[in-house]
């Protein structure tokens, strides 16, 4: 809601709640459930939202660099900081921040086309979403989640904080070379392989795996029947 081409009702808080909720009237409207879920940056907190609050919807999830803790949201935070209220975003603050990342662009071309998203987008969405992942507590809200899960870096962003938490927590890790944090356009056939591989339930493929996943199923049962054997 908010960006692209979609609705734009000003009444909408755009809280991580409120962007599952209605997803999850989607779902519910289209009598489908039980769906592996995909999710990407802030699309992945919203995910893992919708994931918690119905379970039912979802066998399967996989967020790609989504945020867990307020730290997490930098680029968000840059947006708050550069108003003192949303109306002052609205009326100077979000072509200030395009102009930034039209900067950006300069050094970073992959991000080509960010410029234009900001520019399609409702700049009360931009700033109510920012504020929502400025926000958001999710970290034990993923952990606790029972389906099955897959997390996904782009390799330009490692070493990141959430490794060591997702290794801990038993969650695979896959990675997508050659890429950053707009992996889905940067490498769209290696991150599509990875999705692919989670959908029919099979092992990350060698090539996008993290150190921590790099062992198979298979190759763990046989150590594991190796060291009973010794």
């Amino acid at each position: 809601m908010g960006y692209g081409f979609s609705d734009r009702p000003a009444a909408f808080s755009h809280t991580l709640a409120a962007h599952a909720e209605i997803i999850a009237q989607l779902l519910d409207r289209l009598g489908l459930n039980q769906c592996h879920l995909i999710g990407h940056s802030m699309g992945g907190s919203i995910a893992v939202a919708l994931a918690a609050a119905r379970p039912d919807l979802v066998s399967g999830l996989v967020v790609a660099e989504c945020n867990f803790d307020p730290e997490d949201a930098t680029f968000s935070q840059m947006i708050i900081d550069q108003a003192e209220s949303e109306e002052d975003y609205v009326s100077r603050g979000h072509e200030e921040v395009i102009a930034q990342v039209e900067g950006w662009v300069a050094a970073e071309p992959v991000l080509g086309s960010f410029p234009g998203t900001l520019r399609a987008a409702d700049p009360r969405a931009v700033y109510r979403c920012s504020a929502a992942l400025v926000a958001c507590h999710l970290r034990e809200t993923f952990f606790g989640l029972t389906m099955p899960r897959t997390y996904v870096f782009g390799a330009q962003t490692l070493p990141h904080h959430h490794e060591p938490l997702l290794e801990a927590g038993g969650v695979p890790i896959a990675v997508v070379p050659e890429a950053g944090h707009m992996m889905p356009g940067e490498n769209p056939e290696a991150f599509s392989a990875i999705i692919a591989s989670t959908i029919s339930r099979r092992e990350i493929p060698e090539p996008y795996r993290h150190p921590s996943t790099a062992g198979s199923a298979a190759d763990r049962v046989l150590e594991s029947a190796t060291k009973r054997k010794a």
